[in-house]
């Protein structure tokens, strides 16, 4: 029974044959963590487009995960060849699951606006220190509670999509990418969202003249995981398009 966020150790014994034909066991760690990765994904946006009877600042919830464990091996100088497939399979899935938890420096976030950007023909947002610093203080803020709450934007200079879920494995990608799924709620020649639906974090994720960008992830106190971007200067202005 494997709790949260629970280190363990195990011992994996391979058999080869040795030159005498008797076999011998090779041993090798495998060191693995669980992550509990809740379910349920709230998150909301700072401003969203909408006509006044099309706010519904509800939980959204999206994603289902499991258990996934990460593992870490130290594999033998010389085994056999059916030793060998063992351990390149568990490298491989060491490989696939730490990918998806690495993706959290300053490029995975500005890769995954650029995408939704290009896809529009809006022209790619730039990694900026000082907005990064401005989120990085607020997520800080927030790890004692991980609570949903905006930071006001250094008085509205910067907007702001903020993203919470719980468990620790939730990603840069992952944030960005649910906001982005908002794409299909939004109806460019109305300049509004589909009705109960939101779609002010994808607008903000485009906004043409936000061209500076700043994130900072957090794990909070209670496991869970908040991610929060600014983007200078702030989209989502009333009256105007994206682009």
């Amino acid at each position: 029974d494997h709790q949260a966020n629970q280190r363990a150790r195990s011992n994996a014994i391979l058999f080869k044959d040795d030159d005498e034909g008797n076999q011998q066991a090779l041993t090798f760690m495998v060191l693995y963590k669980f992550d509990d990765l809740s379910p349920l994904v709230y998150h909301k946006p700072k401003s969203q487009l909408h006509s006044r009877n099309n706010l519904l600042p509800r939980p959204v919830l999206f994603r289902h995960l499991h258990h996934f464990p990460s593992f870490f091996v130290i594999i033998p100088m010389e085994c056999s060849p059916h030793a060998r497939v063992w351990v390149s399979l568990l490298l491989g899935l060491a490989m696939l699951i730490h990918g998806t938890q690495a993706q959290n420096s300053p490029q995975d976030y500005v890769a995954a606006h650029n995408a939704a950007r290009a896809q529009v023909g809006v022209g790619p947002i730039s990694w900026d220190d000082t907005v990064a610093a401005y989120a990085e203080n607020y997520a800080n803020q927030r790890i004692g509670d991980c609570s949903m709450i905006h930071s006001g934007g250094n008085g509205g200079q910067y907007g702001e999509n903020i993203f919470g879920g719980g468990g620790s494995g939730w990603t840069a990608v992952d944030a960005v990418n649910s906001w982005v799924d908002e794409k299909s709620n939004y109806d460019y020649n109305t300049n509004t969202c589909a009705s109960e639906q939101m779609c002010g974090h994808y607008t903000q994720v485009v906004w043409q003249n936000s061209v500076r960008l700043g994130c900072a992830r957090v794990e909070c106190n209670n496991g869970g995981t908040f991610i929060t971007c600014n983007y200078d200067p702030a989209g989502n202005v009333d009256g105007e398009r994206p682009y």
